[in-house]
């Protein structure tokens, strides 16, 4: 016995080492004061609200945001409602009291750890088994990852293991009223429980908690589980009806979330891919359909998935007298296992599932017997688990690294700004770094954006550590110039940030700079047919440009769909809207597309009416193929491709005569992209391009011209 108590103790010790190591590596995380002016902006920039956004809000940005409105009396039916409200009203309430999201994660991870811990003593009655199975819980890379997350999970692992205990206590009583009590709080559990995710399981728990409450021929038991689970599962909308909301209104809020997962829940099911993500270490990608490495996989999980499952079926083998609670374990573990296997799955739809495979798993060892192979056995499953772990909590820049070239990519400067040293903020707010960014983009014309990371590896404890980028800068009429800036990352309270100066955007650059753009527009040459007949050839149209902040919102719907008829419809409404309010200064024109067609003075007399339109002098092309050309760089990359921005620089005849003679044709804009200091001496001079005009081609055979247009239909 003092032996068990010793081994329990080192155990314990661990786990809490283990902790401290978490809390350290994420006390920058943990200190981080939440700023709802970034969140909200970043909220409603997302694809949660502009529909194709790529500012893309992940789940935990989504979570941690309408916990904070939910907090403040939010309606919870309108915000996320596809996820139920009780794990983020307490994620609010965590950002109420904290001012910080991601202390909720750790909170919430620690208490279902302990909850665990509980249902393990009260089931198991071994101190020993108790602590084997909750170390190797504790310590496994998705769980861990957890504490640091302020994601919903954790809180329904909480509530799930205390339903689990109450499980136990009332598969064992047998006292008359004892059902009664443990009927109650079961239900109450069970529906706090469902409304923390999305009830999948929910059915399946209550069907097992009342076969134990029918084995025991309580139908007043029943009765009352039932009528605190409906209590529990509306518990977290008391807000919602103090509001004055209807009950009629909460039913059918209920049946948009059903529909929402049952019929409009459009990703593709990933059959299998649970399996082989804890087996190999494999999983489909929900987007891609490729299959991606694991993060979390280690080499212990093929052994606890098929020893836990062993584990819990010699539990159950009629020399147990327990046999029914294991059995219910059992049943929950196997339907759980097979629901996340024919459904979209993602990594983390593992957790409730994982800890009944440690449990069965520390059922299974002490079967082995010899006292040096059970403790060679648990040790190799802690130390691959543990050892992954420690990747996990001491991250290489890498992952970072990422973030920060899709942001630069699309000019996301707000977002880049999270990411620097506190040195860089302190320097420079958030607004106007922002600012500066995304108008040094506008000054150079600047529409697509490539990087790419020269080869480089990332050492996970040293810093300061650099990489090295080329990024190339694809303008609009101008062709691409490429820089090569080398990044400096730094770890900061445990975080990875990196150091910041405007050079980063172009060699010489600095705060104060800018970049001024002339451009002499060049044609692409003509085609004929054989009877002298234009086919394809340039014209002059406009640019269309939009003021964000001049839109008269009263006629934005009509300005929107009068645009996508004059674009032809290959610019939808939504596109346009999403152009000019994605990402953008308010007060400074946003480049739209180059209207395709010569537009008749009633339509050029309408569009001028519209506040907030500008229209801008620029060539087109007529009869050019439905692509809008590509532009690729050197090394045969497609960095942009069928937009609607034509230039005689970047188009390239993607078909017919427009690709046969493409090297004849093909005109080079003349013009100059400079870097000015505030005193207008040059500083740089990135691009200097003599204009080139294009040859016109004389077909040698007949072209109808209607063939040629089917095309550009």
């Amino acid at each position: 016995m003092k032996k068990e108590k010793k081994i329990a103790f080192l155990l314990i010790s661990f786990i809490l080492i283990h902790l401290l190591l978490i809390v350290y590596s994420n006390r920058g995380k943990f200190t981080e004061k939440f700023d709802p002016v970034y969140w909200k902006d970043k909220y409603e920039h997302s694809q949660w609200t502009l529909p194709q956004s790529k500012r893309v809000l992940g789940d935990e940005g989504l979570y941690i945001y309408v916990g904070y409105l939910l907090s403040h009396g939010a309606n919870p039916t309108l915000l996320n409602a596809e996820a139920p409200p009780l794990a983020k009203y307490l994620l609010g309430l965590t950002i109420r009291i904290f001012n910080n999201p991601y202390i909720f994660g750790f909170i919430s991870s620690s208490f279902a750890l302990l909850a665990f811990f509980i249902f393990c003593r009260i089931l198991t009655r071994s101190l020993m088994i108790s602590s084997m199975a909750t170390t190797l819980f504790a310590t496994d890379p998705l769980f861990s990852d957890q504490f640091s997350q302020a994601m919903l999970d954790s809180s329904y692992l909480l509530f799930l293991f205390l339903l689990f205990c109450v499980f136990v206590v009332l598969a064992r009583t047998s006292q008359k009223k004892g059902p009664l009590y443990y009927a109650a709080v079961g239900g109450l559990l069970l529906g706090l429980l469902s409304e923390i995710k999305f009830p999948l399981l929910s059915p399946v728990l209550a069907f097992l908690f009342l076969f134990i409450l029918w084995r025991k021929r309580n139908f007043k038991a029943i009765l009352l589980f039932l009528i605190f689970s409906f209590a529990g599962y509306l518990i977290p909308y008391l807000t919602y009806f103090m509001q004055g909301h209807s009950f009629k209104g909460w039913i059918q809020s209920q049946k948009w979330t059903v529909n929402f997962w049952v019929v409009d829940y459009s990703v593709e099911k990933t059959f299998g891919s649970a399996i082989t993500t804890i087996l190999a270490g494999m999983q489909q990608n929900l987007v891609t359909r490729n299959w991606d490495k694991v993060m979390y996989w280690n080499w212990g999980w093929p052994f606890v998935l098929i020893l836990g499952i062993i584990g819990l079926l010699k539990t159950i083998g009629k020399e147990h007298k327990e046999k029914i609670i294991w059995l219910i374990i059992f049943i929950f573990t196997s339907v759980s296992l097979v629901s996340v296997n024919i459904l979209p799955f993602r990594t983390r739809y593992l957790l409730p599932i994982i800890p009944f495979l440690y449990l069965g798993l520390a059922m299974f060892i002490p079967r082995l017997k010899s006292p040096i192979l059970i403790a060679t056995f648990y040790i190799f499953i802690l130390a691959t688990g543990w050892f992954t772990s420690v990747k996990i909590i001491f991250p290489t820049p890498e992952a970072d690294l990422k973030e920060i070239v899709y942001e630069w990519q699309n000019g996301f400067f707000q977002d880049i700004y999270e990411r620097t040293t506190a040195g860089t903020k302190a320097k420079i707010s958030r607004d106007k770094f922002h600012e500066l960014g995304f108008r040094r983009y506008q000054e150079a014309q600047i529409d697509t954006v490539a990087i790419e990371q020269i080869n480089q590896e990332f050492p996970r404890f040293k810093s300061p550590q650099s990489v090295n980028l080329e990024v190339t800068y694809v303008t609009r009429d101008l062709g691409f110039f490429q820089e090569h800036p080398r990044l400096t990352f730094i770890k900061e309270k445990g975080q990875w940030r990196f150091e910041w100066q405007w050079n980063l955007l172009a060699e010489n650059l600095s705060e104060n700079d800018h970049f001024e753009t002339t451009v002499n527009y060049a044609k692409r040459g003509t085609i004929y047919d054989s009877g002298g007949k234009k086919v394809a050839y340039d014209f002059p149209s406009f640019l269309v440009l939009i003021t964000p902040s001049e839109v008269d919102k009263d006629k934005e719907k009509e300005m929107l769909g009068f645009l996508e008829g004059i674009f032809k419809k290959r610019l939808s409404d939504f596109r346009i809207h999403l152009k000019y309010v994605g990402n953008n200064l308010p007060d400074e024109q946003v480049s739209i597309a180059v209207i395709p067609r010569m537009l008749n003075q009633t339509e050029l007399n309408k569009i001028k009416n519209y506040p907030g339109i500008f229209l801008e002098d620029h060539p087109e092309r007529f009869g050019k193929t439905k692509d809008a050309g590509t532009f690729r760089l050197s090394n045969g990359k497609v960095v942009e491709c069928c937009y609607l921005l034509y230039s005689t620089t970047s188009y390239n005849g993607t078909s017919g005569p427009e690709k046969e003679f493409n090297d004849i044709l093909k005109g080079i804009n003349g013009g100059r992209l400079t870097i000015y200091d505030p005193q207008g001496k040059v500083v740089r001079n990135i691009l200097e391009v003599a204009k080139k005009d294009g040859a016109d081609v004389n077909l040698p055979y007949a072209i109808d011209l209607e063939i040629l247009n089917k095309s550009n239909e």
